[in-house]
C-alpha cells in the first residue's frame, strides 16, 4: 500500500475511531433516554463509512458495487435511528403505523438496491475509473436515489423542527444542548448535499467520513460539556404534573 493511499485513508481510519469511541460512550449510558437510538445511529456511520473504505480498496467494478450496494444500509438507517433518538430523547409518542410504514419504506428501497441489476431504477450506467490513488466507479442516479433522498431529508428536517420547537421554551442548558444536535444535524445535511452533486469534484465523491467527524464531534461536545444524556429534556405536561404534585 503506496503512502498516497494511506494518507486518503487516515481521515477514514479517524473518523472510524471518534464513531468507536463515541458509541462506547453512549453505550455505557444505554438505560438513559435516547442513548440507545443514539448508539445506533453511531453504528450506521460505522457501517457507512467501512463500506466506503472497501469500496475505495476495490480492484474491479462488481467488487467496488457490492461495497456500495452495502453503504446504502447505513444511509437508510442513519436518519431512522436519529429519528428514533429524538423523538425517544425529547419524550415525544410516535404512533406504531409511522414507525411500520418508514421502515417499510426502507426495507423496500434496500431491495431495489440489491435488485438493481435486473430494473436500474437505483443506478445504471456504473463506470469503472482508473484513477490515482484508488480506482474509482461513477454512475447515474436513477429514480429511486432521488426517492430516498428526499425521504431522509424529510425526517431530518422533522427531527429539525421538533427540536427547535423544544428548544424556544427549554431553560439556558437545554437550549445548549439542543442547539449542538441541530448543529450536527444542519452539518450533516449540509455534507449530504456536497456529496450529492459532487460539488468539489473530489476523486472521493462520498464526502460523509469528513462530515461525520464534524458532526460526531459536536456530539461529543454535547455529551461532555453538556451532560446531554445525563440532564435530559422533561416533557412539559411531566413537569406540570410533578409540579402540581409537589
Amino acid at each position: 500500500m503506496n503512502l498516497d493511499v494511506v494518507a486518503n485513508v487516515l481521515p477514514f481510519l479517524f473518523s472510524i475511531f471518534i464513531i468507536v469511541g463515541l458509541t462506547r460512550f453512549i453505550w455505557i449510558r444505554r438505560k438513559t433516554r435516547g442513548a440507545l437510538p443514539l448508539t445506533y445511529a453511531a453504528l450506521a456511520q460505522l457501517w457507512w463509512i467501512t463500506g466506503y473504505i472497501f469500496e475505495l480498496l476495490g480492484d474491479n467494478l462488481a467488487l467496488k458495487l457490492f461495497f456500495d450496494d452495502i453503504q446504502w444500509i447505513g444511509t437508510v438507517a442513519l436518519p431512522l435511528t436519529f429519528l428514533a433518538f429524538v423523538t425517544e430523547y425529547l419524550d415525544l409518542k410516535v404512533k406504531p403505523w409511522v414507525w411500520r410504514g418508514l421502515i417499510s419504506v426502507a426495507i423496500t428501497f434496500l431491495a431495489m438496491v440489491f435488485t438493481n441489476r435486473w430494473h436500474e431504477w437505483i443506478y445504471h450506467s456504473a463506470r469503472y475509473l482508473d484513477r490515482e490513488p484508488f480506482s474509482i466507479i461513477t454512475y447515474d442516479y436513477g429514480p429511486g436515489v432521488w426517492f430516498i433522498y428526499i425521504f431522509n431529508y424529510l425526517i431530518v428536517a422533522y427531527c429539525a423542527v421538533v427540536m427547535t420547537e423544544k428548544a424556544l421554551t427549554a431553560n439556558r442548558l437545554q437550549r445548549r444542548q439542543l442547539g449542538l444536535f441541530l448543529l450536527a444535524l444542519v452539518v450533516g445535511m449540509v455534507g449530504g448535499i456536497l456529496s450529492i452533486y459532487d460539488v468539489f469534484g473530489t476523486i472521493q465523491r462520498d464526502l460523509s467520513p469528513y462530515y461525520f467527524i464534524l458532526t460526531d464531534l459536536i456530539i461529543i461536545w454535547a455529551l461532555f460539556r453538556y451532560s446531554a444524556l445525563d440532564l435530559i429534556p422533561i416533557a412539559r405536561s411531566k413537569s406540570l404534573k410533578v409540579s402540581l404534585i409537589l
